[in-house]
């Protein structure tokens, strides 16, 4: 009912609804489960009243995601016949890199958009730093995108109004939430968070693998949230600065972010996370996707399996309405932005240290 005629996304998404009603004679209806502290709940109690009111759950990035596998509340994806889980629409290789003693509780497929962290920058303000310190295009193609050159952008602007106060309307070289965003550097730089080890035990990686880049990369990121040229902001309702605003050079934003830039005047270039240095293999993209996952007492297990497999298999159209119009056409309008969404695209991991990070809420406290 909230389909907007015309959305391309929209319409795609409403097309597959009606092909799995016509083929399996199934109509999904979505429930919304609230905010990421609240949707675990009515789960646990469906689960534990032994009903299948909820035949599949798409989860927060990682709120409640390993509790609920550990209370076994979800099945493994594995038990059902109908997945096709080597077909190129499920990523099957990465739900065996996030499966707990070879049990795939969570589904990654085209059915869930992709949602990452990028670095996107004003093109027009950086057009007058472009002759001295490069096109950033260049710099991701040659692979001197590093966390070196990143810190020179992030650094090259740095102006008060005039009124001696640091504040949103001052010019800064880079806006950022500093929670969140700054965890896709770790990864980036080639860091897991947690790795498997020959036995598939799985264990924190930084300080065993890299103790003295880790330490290094995590000195780099505080001292640059430290410079006058970055504006940040925390957890609350708290002062924040956009590049929508016009003064901020580069942003720290996810994709779903990104796709709001598209109203702006301004114009939005997409840049992936750095790497840590030119003789890193390959950028890499920190997933911030949730899973998709079934409860333990789904009754009609055949059901829920094809619906699963034809939501996967039906995706291409809605993923390409997303990636291709939605941000391709409308956000990355230049050719060199979408050559750059399609290596962010190409090179996103999830990491076991994110998915299973559950967390939990001190009393009085909103985080």
């Amino acid at each position: 009912d909230r389909r907007k005629p015309g959305n391309d996304m929209d319409d795609r998404v409403y097309e597959r609804m009606l092909n799995i009603k016509e083929h399996l004679g199934v109509e999904i209806t979505a429930v919304n489960g609230g905010g990421y502290l609240e949707y675990v709940a009515p789960i646990r109690t469906s689960v534990g009243a032994g009903d299948d009111a909820y035949q599949m759950v798409m989860t927060h990035v990682h709120w409640g995601v390993s509790g609920m596998f550990l209370d076994n509340l979800m099945k493994d994806l594995g038990d059902f016949d109908s997945l096709q889980l080597d077909a190129d629409y499920w990523n099957g290789a990465l739900m065996e890199d996030l499966a707990i003693n070879g049990r795939m509780y969570c589904g990654y497929n085209d059915y869930m958009l992709a949602n990452c962290n990028v670095v996107a920058f004003n093109k027009d303000m950086y057009a007058e730093y472009a002759a001295t310190t490069g096109d950033l295009y260049d710099h991701v193609r040659n692979k001197t995108w590093t966390m070196e050159k990143f810190i020179e952008v992030a650094t090259l602007v740095s102006q008060d109004n005039g009124d001696g106060q640091w504040d949103t309307e001052d010019t800064y070289g880079l806006a950022t939430w500093a929670w969140a965003p700054l965890i896709s550097f770790q990864v980036g730089c080639g860091i897991p968070i947690v790795q498997k080890d020959s036995e598939g035990t799985p264990y924190y990686s930084p300080m065993v693998d890299n103790p003295d880049k880790i330490v290094e990369l995590d000195e780099m990121i505080y001292n640059l949230m430290n410079q006058p040229s970055v504006f940040k902001w925390g957890l609350g309702d708290v002062p924040q600065l956009h590049i929508r605003s016009g003064r901020v050079l580069c942003e720290l934003m996810g994709t779903f972010t990104l796709v709001s830039t598209k109203e702006e005047e301004i114009k939005v270039g997409v840049l992936p996370y750095p790497l840590w240095d030119s003789k890193q293999e390959d950028y890499v993209t920190m997933s911030w996707n949730g899973v998709m996952c079934v409860p333990t007492t789904v009754r009609n297990e055949d059901m829920v399996g094809d619906v699963l497999e034809m939501l996967a298999w039906y995706s291409e159209p809605v993923t390409t309405a997303f990636y291709e119009t939605l941000l391709g056409s409308k956000v990355a309008e230049a050719p060199e932005d979408a050559e750059m969404l399609e290596l962010i695209w190409r090179t996103q991991t999830a990491d076991m240290g994110l998915i299973y990070c559950d967390t939990t809420v001190a009393p009085g406290m909103d985080h």
